[in-house]
C-alpha cells in the first residue's frame, strides 16, 4: 500500500496537460510541462530547487531534458515523485495553459495498485470546446494494474453545461441505489472540468454491476463494470442506448 512518503512513478501524455488544439513541438511542451507543474507547486521555481540537466556530453543525438528537483524527476513521459497527496491512490495534477485557462485535469496513475481495498472508478470530463472530452482515468485488471486501452472519447454539443446530467448506479434494475450527479454537484476543478468519483466501498454482493451513465437531452452513453469483493474491476461494456 502506498503511504505519504513512497515513491510512485506516475506515467501521462504531455499533449493531454495542454489545449489539444494547438500544435506545439516536444521542446515546447517539456518547457509548458515545467511551468505547469510550477504553477501546481509540484516543485518550486529556484536556481538552486529546479535545475534543467544538459545534454550529456559526447552524445549528439541526445534530445530529452529532465528537470530535477529534490524528490522528483520529470522527463518528457515520466513523473517520479514522493506521494504528496493520495486520493483513493490517486495523484491529480492540475494544469492551465500560459494565459492561464484552465484547458485540462489529467491524472497521472501509478503504474500498479494495491488490493487492499475495493475500487474507486473516476470518471474526469474534459473541455473540449464545442463540446467535452471524456476519458475513464482509472481501471484495474485483475492483478491490480492499470489497464492502458481504457480511454474513450465522445462529445455532448452543449454549452449549456447545467443541462449535463451523470447518473451512477450500483444494479441498473435496483432503484434505490441509483444516484444521480448535477453539474453542481460534482466536483468542479476549473471552468468546464468536471469530476466525480464512484466509491464502490459500500458493495454487498459478489458480483455487482456499476454503471456510469452520462446524458444529455436524448444522447446517452453507458459504461459498465463488473465489481468485486476483491477489489478488481473490469469493464465489461461500453455503448450508447
Amino acid at each position: 500500500m502506498n503511504r505519504r512518503g513512497d515513491r510512485i512513478t506516475f506515467k501521462g501524455t504531455q499533449d493531454m496537460l495542454f489545449d489539444w488544439r494547438q500544435k506545439i513541438s516536444p521542446s515546447d511542451q517539456h518547457q509548458k510541462l515545467k511551468e505547469a507543474l510550477i504553477k501546481a507547486n509540484l516543485v518550486e521555481l529556484s536556481d538552486n530547487f529546479l535545475k534543467e540537466v544538459p545534454k550529456p556530453e559526447g552524445n549528439p543525438n541526445a534530445d530529452r531534458q529532465e528537470i530535477r528537483a529534490p524528490n522528483r524527476r520529470i522527463t518528457d513521459k515520466t513523473i517520479e515523485a514522493d506521494v504528496v497527496e493520495l486520493r483513493d491512490y490517486e495523484f491529480r495534477l492540475p494544469t492551465e495553459s500560459l494565459d492561464g485557462k484552465v484547458v485540462g485535469y489529467l491524472a497521472f496513475l501509478p503504474l500498479s495498485m494495491p488490493n487492499s481495498r475495493k475500487p474507486v472508478l473516476n470518471l474526469v470530463i474534459y473541455d473540449n470546446l464545442p463540446g467535452f472530452k471524456k476519458s475513464l482515468c482509472e481501471e484495474m485488471d485483475a492483478k491490480g494494474r492499470i489497464s492502458r486501452d481504457i480511454e474513450r472519447l465522445f462529445f455532448i454539443e452543449s454549452s449549456n453545461h447545467n443541462s449535463l446530467e451523470v447518473s451512477c448506479s450500483m444494479d441498473e434494475t435496483d432503484d434505490d441505489l441509483r444516484e444521480t450527479l448535477y453539474f453542481w454537484d460534482l466536483h468542479d476543478f476549473g471552468r468546464n472540468v468536471l469530476d466525480f468519483t464512484l466509491d464502490c466501498n459500500h458493495l454487498s454482493t459478489n458480483d455487482s454491476n456499476v454503471k456510469v451513465t452520462l446524458t444529455h437531452g436524448k444522447r446517452r452513453r453507458n459504461s459498465i463494470f463488473v465489481v468485486d469483493m476483491k477489489g478488481n474491476a473490469t469493464k465489461t461494456a461500453w455503448g450508447d442506448d
